[in-house]
C-alpha cells in the first residue's frame, strides 16, 4: 500500500459536522466498507487516530513453535508479552513438545501479569492481565531507578569491604529489575497500537518513549552493577591499590548524575545541557583512571569489571540527560504553538 503522505480537504456538511474523505486503497486494505462505524480517538496533541482494524480474538498473534528449540521458544513468549499483546498463541500441528511447555512456563513465572490461560495438545493460550488503568509508568521508573541505584551502590561497597554477601545481594536483585523493565516494555509497545491504554497512561506517545528509553538504561546501569557484584568473587589486594578511594568516588558522582538526569527526562523542565556536559566528563575521568590503573597495577579482573561499570553508568547518565535536553526543548515547541 502506497503510504505517500497525502492531504484531505476538509468539508463543512451542516448540522455542525465536517467531514473529510479516506483514501480508497487505504479503506480497501483495512476493510472499510461505507454503513461501517468507525471508533475515532482524538489526542490532545492534535491526532486523531481511525480504528479501523483493531485485531479481535481471532486475530491474535499465533506463532507455529514446530522444530523451535526450548530456548526459542522463550525467547517468542518474552517477545510477545513485551510487545504488549493482551493475547497471543503458541501451537503446533505434531503437538506442544513437554520441553516447550516447560519453557513457556518458566517465563508466565518470571513475568508481571502473564498466564496461560488455556492449554491444550497442540495450542498454549496466553493473556496479559495488565491493566494499564491501574500501572503508573512514572512509578514504575522511579522504582527501577531506585533498585538500579541500590545495586549499583551495593556492588561498589562489596568490592571496597571484599563482602561477598552484600555482592550476592546486589546481584540478586536483577529479577526485579527484569520485571520493572517488562512493565515499563509492555505498557509503551501497547500505548503504540491501543489509543484507550495511551490515554490511561496518561502521556503522550513521545512522553511514553521517553520514559520506556530511561527505563532501558536504568537497567542497563544494573546489569553493570550485577556484573561488578559478581566479580566480587575473583577480588583481590583491595587494600594495595591506590585508586580505589577515588574509583569510589566516581561511582557516588556517576549515580548522582543518573538520578538527576532521570528526574529531568521525567519533569522535561528546564534542558539540562550542564548535566550531560558533567557526565561525560565523569566518563572521561574513569576512562583516565583506567589508563592510570593499567600503568601502574596489575589491575585483577574485578577491578577492571568496577572501572568499566562506572565508566558505562557515567556514560548512561549523559544519555539520559540528553534526552531530557530533548524533552525539554521539545515541550517548549509545543507550548509555544499551543500559545500560537
Amino acid at each position: 500500500m502506497d503510504r505517500t503522505l497525502e492531504t484531505r480537504k476538509v468539508q463543512f456538511t451542516g448540522n455542525s459536522t465536517y467531514t473529510i474523505s479516506l483514501p480508497k486503497e487505504w479503506a480497501d486494505h483495512h476493510g472499510v466498507e461505507a454503513g461501517m462505524q468507525l471508533p475515532l480517538y482524538p489526542s490532545d496533541n492534535g491526532e486523531l487516530v481511525i480504528g479501523a482494524d483493531r485485531a479481535g480474538d481471532d486475530e491474535r498473534p499465533e506463532v507455529d513453535v514446530t522444530g523451535m528449540s526450548a530456548a526459542d521458544v522463550r525467547q517468542t513468549v518474552e517477545a510477545l508479552y513485551a510487545a504488549g499483546n493482551e493475547q497471543f498463541a503458541l501451537g503446533s500441528d505434531d503437538g506442544i513438545e513437554r520441553e516447550h511447555r516447560r519453557a513457556a512456563e518458566t517465563v508466565v513465572a518470571d513475568r508481571t501479569g502473564l498466564q496461560l490461560q488455556r492449554e491444550t495438545e497442540a495450542e498454549l493460550l496466553f493473556g496479559t492481565i495488565l491493566d494499564t488503568e491501574s500501572v503508573s509508568i512514572e512509578r514504575t521508573v522511579l522504582q527501577l531507578q531506585y533498585t538500579a541505584l541500590s545495586m549499583h551502590r551495593n556492588a561498589v561497597r562489596a568490592l571496597l569491604d571484599g563482602n561477598a554477601t552484600v555482592a550476592g545481594s546486589a546481584a540478586g536483585r536483577w529479577d526485579d529489575v527484569v520485571r520493572r523493565l517488562d512493565v515499563a516494555s509492555s505498557c509503551f509497545h501497547r500505548s503504540l497500537t491501543d489509543v484507550e491504554s495511551l490515554d490511561s497512561l496518561g502521556y503522550s506517545r513521545p512522553a511514553m518513549f521517553d520514559r520506556y528509553a530511561v527505563s532501558r538504561h536504568l537497567a542497563s546501569v544494573a546489569e553493570q552493577a550485577k556484573r561488578t557484584a559478581e566479580a566480587v568473587d575473583e577480588r583481590d589486594r583491595v587494600d594495595s591499590v591506590s585508586w580505589a578511594a577515588e574509583l569510589d568516588g566516581h561511582a557516588e558522582k556517576s549515580r548522582d548524575y543518573v538520578e538527576r538526569a532521570v528526574d529531568a527526562a521525567l519533569t522535561a523542565d528546564q534542558p539540562p545541557h550542564e548535566l550531560v556536559q558533567s557526565s561525560r566528563s565523569l566518563a572521561e575521568a574513569v576512562s583516565d583512571l583506567r589508563r592510570r590503573a593499567y600503568r601502574e597495577d596489575d589491575v585483577t579482573y574485578a577491578w577492571a569489571t568496577a572501572m568499566d561499570g562506572v565508566e558505562r553508568t557515567a556514560t548512561t547518565a549523559a544519555a539520559v540527560a540528553e534526552r531530557a535536553v530533548q524533552a525539554a526543548l521539545r515541550d517548549d515547541v509545543d507550548e509555544s504553538v499551543a500559545l500560537e
